[in-house]
């Protein structure tokens, strides 16, 4: 009798034990397939500039050129709109949209740009005037830069700077940031 009973028993926990090795297998199975369907779908991070006054249009190839001359605008304010107190933020901020094969190269020109900021108590403030975007995901930002050192306007030049740009994998990134002749230099 004892053996009929713990015969059945052993029985019911067998069946037990099939039942829960079955639905593990089923909610591992689910994981799996949510694992799946999560890393096939495209991934989509549109980055927007600090003010959105006129209509974009991204693609996954291309964005329009109102999106570049915005976003470069907002490169230009982090770049040249300084303080010794706001250089380092503004920096990391700029550097987290650098396109990741230029990111040491700009990371260590910028480190120069922030010691010497800091150490002559530097500040620059960019008036933009003019912005367009060119081909080739380039854009060119017109201005006065005016730089004070230690609380005394020293220069107040009009300057030029081009921003190339590069839309990888659905983001804008910035390739590099450079002073160029401006248009007045070109015509002495």
């Amino acid at each position: 009798m004892e053996n009929s009973n713990a015969l059945a028993q052993l029985v019911n926990v067998k069946k037990q034990r099939n039942i829960i090795t079955l639905v593990c297998l089923a909610l591992i199975a689910t994981n799996l397939l949510a694992i799946l369907v999560i890393f096939s779908r495209g991934s989509k991070t549109i980055i927007l500039p600090s003010l959105v006054n006129r209509e974009y249009s991204l693609t996954k190839s291309s964005v329009s050129k109102a999106y570049m001359e915005d976003i470069s605008l907002d490169v230009v304010h982090l770049l040249l709109n300084v303080t010794p107190q706001t250089a380092m933020g503004s920096f990391t901020i700029f550097l987290q949209n650098v396109v990741p094969e230029n990111y040491g190269k700009i990371k260590n020109d910028l480190a120069k740009i922030y010691n010497e900021v800091k150490k002559k108590n530097i500040s620059t403030a960019f008036f933009t005037e003019k912005v367009a975007a060119t081909e080739g995901e380039r854009v060119i930002v017109e201005g006065n830069l005016k730089k004070i050192v230690s609380g005394t306007v020293v220069s107040e030049e009009r300057k030029r700077y081009l921003i190339s740009l590069a839309y990888q994998a659905g983001r804008l990134w910035v390739r590099s940031f450079e002073e160029i002749e401006s248009e007045s230099q070109n015509e002495k």
